[in-house]
């Protein structure tokens, strides 16, 4: 039975690539070396890809992925993304729903010394939040993920500050920020937290007002 799902996996994937097209433009643009607009930081969950901001975001995005989007995990690839690649915006995006967060406030004991080893600062950097929030909001792991974003965003400011503008915000697949749902929510811009700063953001200044209403917003 494994072995039949993980050959129809392998055929799924091959085939779905023979489909995959790519412009000749973009294609001779690749083939001459990376350029990407974006460095992004975000969880490994399956359901948060770069394709969420644009349909193909092929040498757009410097994309770095671990559990829990945690900077400090891959500091060398968010170097490279900063100092080598120059893209001018570091976004670190959260989701709702998060696992690790989830992980992160229970015991996790029993999982393997890896698996700990990222844990350990989502835990102790979200305790403090954690004893402070109702748990029986449905929206309590989206608090914990906004205030997860916050820590990251200082982390990447202390280091990168200087050399790009970080931008923390939630893939909101749930619906928690906004009406509308699956939409990369804007929550933080170079530390910027209070929500009427950020729709005035500089950043932000060619967004237009009834788009802001969607895609900026704090729990």
């Amino acid at each position: 039975m494994v072995l039949k799902m993980t050959k129809e996996v392998m055929k799924e994937l091959l085939l779905g690539n023979d489909k995959y097209e790519i412009h000749e433009d973009v294609l001779d643009k690749i083939q001459a070396g990376q350029n990407p607009k974006i460095t992004l930081v975000t969880c490994s969950d399956s359901r948060v890809s770069g394709h969420i901001m644009g349909k193909d975001m092929t040498n757009h995005v410097f994309h770095i992925r671990n559990i829990g989007n945690q900077i400090e995990n891959n500091f060398g690839s968010v170097d490279y993304g900063i100092h080598h690649l120059k893209t001018p915006i570091l976004l670190i995006l959260g989701h709702t729903d998060c696992g690790a967060v989830k992980a992160s406030q229970i015991d996790f004991s029993k999982e393997s010394d890896e698996i700990r080893q990222e844990l350990y600062p989502l835990h102790f950097n979200l305790s403090k939040a954690s004893n402070l929030l109702d748990k029986d909001d449905p929206k309590f792991i989206t608090k914990l993920v906004q205030t997860n974003v916050d820590k990251q965003v200082k982390m990447a400011l202390a280091r990168y500050g200087e050399q790009t503008n970080v931008v923390g915000a939630i893939f909101d697949i749930h619906a928690h920020l906004n009406k509308k749902n699956a939409q990369v929510i804007v929550t933080n811009i170079n530390g910027v937290t209070d929500e009427f700063r950020l729709r005035n953001h500089e950043l932000l200044s060619d967004i237009e007002e009834d788009l802001k209403d969607v895609k900026v917003n704090r729990l």
